[in-house]
């Protein structure tokens, strides 16, 4: 399950407070690492459910890029400390797959702690929040963090690091976001004084 049929989607980035608020809300520990994960390398949601156990090594993950017509595998490095969490987490699991769950589950996992936290509640009461908020989250660190570097170096590394083969899939995180704007307007506020 990408989204729920025929309803548009929430775009706007995970902020860093709605990301410790939600991880701070998630009961179960495996939905609370799959977050971390998301949060850390961009992966897609189907991405980080097809891993196997096997697939955590060296210091991070393989991933088989979904989305892409090569099938790119790449590793991604990740944190000491989420590595040592995944891994015990792998090793506890009595399945080939780190997560034996379907991506509804990890949606509906994700949706609901944001609705119980009170993130993002839409007009039905419910939360906006979504897995792909993580990897808008992250595409944005990314561009963010290179923002010293050409533009375009800076969307080639962003692209590298999202695995897009196409660098029109990149452009939509160098798209400014709703703080963007308002930061704009407060500068041009600033500036009239």
């Amino acid at each position: 399950m990408s989204r729920p049929s025929g309803k548009p989607t929430d775009q706007e980035p995970l902020t860093d407070a709605e990301y410790a608020l939600l991880l701070t809300n998630i009961k179960l520990d495996h939905w609370r690492i799959l977050c971390q994960l998301l949060h850390e390398t961009g992966v897609r949601l189907g991405e980080a459910m097809a891993l196997k156990k096997t697939d955590v090594t060296a210091g991070g993950i393989w991933v088989t890029r979904e989305k892409r017509s090569d099938h790119l595998r790449e590793h991604i490095k990740l944190s000491g400390i989420l590595y040592s969490r995944l891994k015990l987490h792998a090793n506890y699991v009595r399945s080939e797959l780190v997560w034996p769950y379907s991506q509804s589950a990890a949606w509906l996992a994700i949706k609901n702690t944001a609705t119980a936290a009170r993130i993002r509640i839409g007009p039905d009461g419910k939360s906006t929040i979504h897995p792909h908020l993580f990897r808008h989250a992250f595409g944005v660190r990314v561009t963010r963090l290179n923002m010293g570097l050409a533009p375009l170096e800076q969307m080639t590394i962003a692209q590298k690091l999202l695995g897009h083969s196409n660098i029109n899939s990149t452009l939509v995180y160098l798209q400014p976001n709703k703080k963007d704007v308002e930061n704009a307007r407060q500068k041009l506020i600033d500036g009239d004084k």
